[in-house]
């Protein structure tokens, strides 16, 4: 499981390469990537998902490389561990689970944006 730790309240982009399990990065044209993060792994639904992004345009998708946006109203959760994971969705709709980890929010101090 990897960790991914951001600050409250920050814009946040996160690099992801996807690989088959030999390492090899795998072309991930024409693929949906869905990035979701929940504080309940119990949760059999993704209504009640703190973040949920669908990704289809991939920054370079021959080498398996995706970009998430994340925007300051997206990262704007309680200080505190949450759990991700990552999703791809084939040109045949193959669902594939390719990493997952805790999602780490830390405490802002600066609050003003002006």
């Amino acid at each position: 499981m990897s960790k991914i730790t951001v600050i409250r309240g920050d814009d946040v982009t996160l690099n992801a390469t996807f690989k088959d399990e030999n390492g090899t990065a795998i072309n991930i044209t024409g693929y949906t990537v869905f990035f979701t993060v929940k504080s309940d792994l119990t949760a059999t639904t993704d209504t009640g998902a703190l973040i949920s992004k669908t990704i289809t345009g991939h920054s370079s998708p021959t080498t398996g490389q995706t970009t998430v946006s994340l925007t300051s109203t997206d990262t704007n959760l309680a200080e505190g561990n949450y759990y991700y994971d990552f999703q791809t969705k084939d040109g045949s709709n193959k669902i594939s689970s390719t990493d997952r980890g805790t999602f780490v929010v830390k405490t802002d101090v600066t609050r003003r944006i002006s």
